[in-house]
């Protein structure tokens, strides 16, 4: 897909009202695109499931005195920079935003990536739904050999083509769990405008103890 057609189609809601601006034509498609991105950011933080899981994973921190956290497919980290984990690292197959200073971040191919070290938490965000059915349960599982605190969230339930990016809707949890191949320690549904998210975190270490 084109930088041109990235835009216009991978974020719909900027084809329209205040931010029709960004699809001028005469513009720079990549300043654009850093643009749209900024204000993706911006629109996001303030939503529900964005909040919901920042508590999880403070949860997380406290009950496991968690120090390093990774968000995998999180662009420049901008999510990850919001946890108060010291520790923040984001790897991406690109960066499309400026990173934050506290945040390191891996460009790099997670499928091909090698883990540098076992992260106390990795977390992955609004990304699985993107991926091919080829592809998304071997992503998915590979997330465990990064860390044993793995939490995710995916789009609940939302109908075959209503985002034209999404390669996976609709999602429900037994989709999920054919990715994952294991049942989630704790799953919470946010809503956002009538549109809900799936968050799921898996806890392997409790297993490990009970071998």
């Amino acid at each position: 897909m084109s930088l041109k057609e990235y835009i216009e189609n991978a974020i719909p809601w900027f084809r329209t009202g205040e931010n029709s601006e960004y699809l001028d034509s005469k513009k720079d498609y990549q300043e654009q695109n850093k643009e749209i991105n900024k204000r993706y950011e911006e629109r996001r933080k303030d939503m529900n499931y964005y909040k919901d899981a920042l508590n999880i994973i403070e949860e997380i921190k406290n009950e496991n005195s968690s120090e390093s956290i990774i968000d995998i497919g999180g662009w420049a980290g901008k999510f990850v920079s919001k946890t108060e984990i010291d520790e923040k690292v984001c790897l991406d197959i690109e960066t499309k935003t400026e990173s934050n200073d506290d945040v390191r971040n891996i460009i790099h191919d997670f499928l091909t990536w090698k883990p540098d070290k076992e992260y106390d938490i990795a977390i992955c965000m609004q990304t699985l739904e993107h991926i091919s059915d080829e592809k998304v349960g071997i992503f998915a599982r590979k997330l465990f050999e990064v860390s044993n605190h793995v939490l995710i969230s995916v789009p609940y339930m939302w109908k075959k083509g209503k985002c034209p990016n999404h390669l996976q809707d609709p999602v429900d949890e037994n989709k999920i769990y054919g990715w994952m191949k294991r049942n989630p320690t704790k799953t919470h549904i946010s809503t956002d405008k009538n549109m809900q998210r799936i968050i799921c975190y898996y806890n392997e270490s409790k297993k490990e103890m009970n071998n």
